[in-house]
């Protein structure tokens, strides 16, 4: 696509039939820092992006917009307040979802003084308080995506 360097691609859905005939392409790209898709042009379909790690510039409609990994939490939370963790493996069926389509999952910290015990223990007692916390951020990354797709 006119780009710098070599992009990483990995069909996700078998387009058109997994996609019931609303898509031609969902791929998962990877680019390594300075790499670059290239400007491209989308007309009667649309492109999403979501950034696992680090940041990227992607331009709509003319205007340059600089998307950043976890630009939400940190702006809600504090940066102090979020860490990235290396990925690793675990058990959540959350996974199987991960195998066809991009994703992420957030993982809230909830535990203090008075939860101690780890999920999956027939002990343990869930944080209720983070609840609105949890809630806020998923709703915020919710209403800056549809206020990006407004904008256009």
């Amino acid at each position: 696509m006119g780009g710098e360097g070599t992009v990483m691609m990995e069909r996700l859905l078998d387009a058109p039939a997994e996609m019931l005939g609303k898509g031609r392409a969902y791929v998962r790209h990877t680019l390594a820092p300075g790499v670059t898709i290239g400007r491209h042009t989308h007309e009667h379909e649309m492109e999403s992006m979501v950034i696992v790690s680090g940041r990227a510039v992607h331009i709509i409609n003319g205007e340059e917009q600089t998307i950043a990994a976890h630009e939400v939490t940190k702006a809600l939370l504090g940066e102090d307040n979020v860490r990235i963790i290396r990925p690793f493996m675990s058990s959540e069926d959350f996974s199987e979802y991960l195998n066809r389509i991009p994703g992420a999952i957030i993982r809230v910290g909830i535990r203090d003084e008075e939860h101690q015990v780890s999920l999956h223990n027939q002990q343990m007692d869930f944080n209720d308080e983070v609840l609105p916390v949890a809630v806020s951020v998923v709703a915020n990354m919710a209403v800056r995506r549809l206020e990006a797709l407004a904008a256009r």
